[in-house]
Parts: structure tokens; C-alpha cells; sequence
């Protein structure tokens, strides 16, 4: 029987993950810049890409992300939240949250 310690065992997953092939899901979506007239919203690429079990969705916008920022009102009900959402079919209950939500 081998045996093999915490610390081997790491480097082992970790050699392993690293030559796991990086998967892209389909080419990456190209738009026109100018879609929006916020630069840091308008997004101009997208890609899906998988290594083991992870998944990375990227997007990349025309300006610069998170430059703009909602007024900070020093409480979480009624406040502002800016985000970059990636459209999709699944039932927010598919990950947790209330059925039907978006």
C-alpha cells in the first residue's frame, strides 16, 4: 500500500490540474464596441472555459470595468448594485435561489 502524505497528495492534485486541459465551450462572441454609452458596460467579447471542474466565464468591455460605482448610501436596503450578468435559460432555483427569479 503507498502511502502518501497531506503535502504529496497536494502537489499530486496540483500537477494533476495544471496538465488538465483547458476546455473553450464554443469560440469566443465578438460584438461592436458602441452598443452602450457607458464604456465600462459595453461588452465587446465573451468566452466560456472549463479546466476539470471549474468553469471561467470572461468578459471583456470597451472601457474599464468597475469604474463606475453607485452612490454609497451606508445601508444595504435601497442600494445600488452594478454588475455584468450572463444571460442564460437556467431556473435560478438550479443554484440555489427562489424558482423563477431570472
Amino acid at each position: 500500500m503507498l502511502k502518501t502524505s497531506s503535502s504529496n497528495l497536494a502537489l499530486i492534485v496540483a500537477t494533476l490540474m495544471l496538465t488538465m486541459p483547458t476546455v473553450a465551450f464554443a469560440d469566443p462572441i465578438a460584438a461592436k464596441s458602441g452598443n452602450i454609452t457607458q464604456a465600462e458596460f459595453d461588452i465587446v467579447n465573451t468566452e466560456i472555459l472549463q479546466m476539470g471542474d471549474t468553469v471561467t466565464f470572461k468578459i471583456a468591455v470597451n472601457g474599464k470595468a468597475g469604474e463606475s460605482k453607485p452612490a454609497a448610501i451606508d445601508k444595504l436596503a435601497g442600494s445600488s448594485v452594478y454588475s455584468y450578468v450572463w444571460p442564460t435559460s437556467l431556473n435560478s432555483s438550479a443554484v440555489g435561489f427562489a424558482a423563477d427569479q431570472g
